[in-house]
């Protein structure tokens, strides 16, 4: 208990410096805790708050972001004390850090580009994906455990799914599978990161398989797993056509008629 009293204190202070020396402590001591009911629940609820707060209204180092997502994701084991964890800032916060809204960055805006009349869809897409990837590459370790901590949370809680499948996360994950094709400087954790929070999603949640098949998840996934099996260039590979898009499509009265198994 005393040390979640240290780390409020310490992010209150506003000495970052502080702030993850406790964190860094608080991670250690509960590297293998699973159960936090020796901590009055409020206690918890109190430093999930106060961690959320300074990920999403403060400019912090990245040293803080990785602790503080660290320290979430070991909160978050305990399905008793997600407190704001559940929430829709929780899930903005979470998704933004692992660069899973569909969004245009920023970054992207502040680049120079051509007229609109210029610019066709597809070069707006693929814009938004490389500068995506870039951050994702410079940034992994942040990603890496933003991931895990939604994996945690959306394991544990319906509403947290839902509130992932309402910021299109699927869609996200999607496009960003779509890119391991040519990026070989992504970390491996984020692809496995990411098909583990897809994989939660769609065993938990039918809107979420009903997501995959509408933004080409088949092939997409066929394609990912072809490129990661060794021999590809000596193999014909089974969907040759669309293979950074995806390929085929189920609509209508079939996706209507497929069993939850098989979505």
């Amino acid at each position: 208990m005393e040390n979640f009293t240290a780390i409020l204190e310490s992010i209150g202070s506003q000495n970052e410096a502080a702030a993850v020396k406790t964190l860094q402590q608080f991670c250690s001591t509960n590297e293998k805790t699973f159960s936090f009911f020796h901590v009055d629940l409020s206690l918890r609820k109190k430093l999930i708050d106060a961690i959320l707060d300074d990920l999403s209204t403060k400019d912090r180092g990245v040293t803080f972001k990785i602790h503080g997502l660290r320290a979430l994701r070991i909160l978050s084991r305990d399905k008793d004390g997600l407190g704001s964890l559940t929430s829709d800032k929780s899930s903005l916060v979470l998704l933004s850090l692992a660069e899973l809204m569909i969004e245009v960055s920023k970054a992207a805006q502040s680049l120079p580009k051509k007229e609109p009349e210029q610019r066709t869809r597809y070069e707006d897409q693929q814009e938004n994906r490389e500068n995506t990837c870039e951050r994702v590459i410079a940034y992994s370790d942040v990603v890496i455990e933003a991931l895990k901590c939604l994996c945690n949370v959306v394991y544990h809680s319906q509403a947290a799914r839902r509130l992932c499948l309402k910021y299109k996360c699927i869609e996200a994950i999607i496009a960003r599978i779509k890119i391991w094709f040519e990026i070989s400087r992504l970390a491996t954790d984020v692809k496995y990161f990411d098909l583990r929070f897809l994989f939660l999603l769609t065993a938990l949640e039918n809107a979420a398989r009903v997501d995959v098949i509408s933004n080409n998840g088949f092939c997409v996934l066929t394609h990912a797993l072809d490129s990661c099996i060794p021999g590809k260039d000596q193999r014909k590979v089974c969907h040759e056509t669309k293979v950074r898009e995806g390929c085929g499509q189920l609509t209508g009265a079939r996706l209507q008629a497929l069993t939850v198994v098989e979505r």
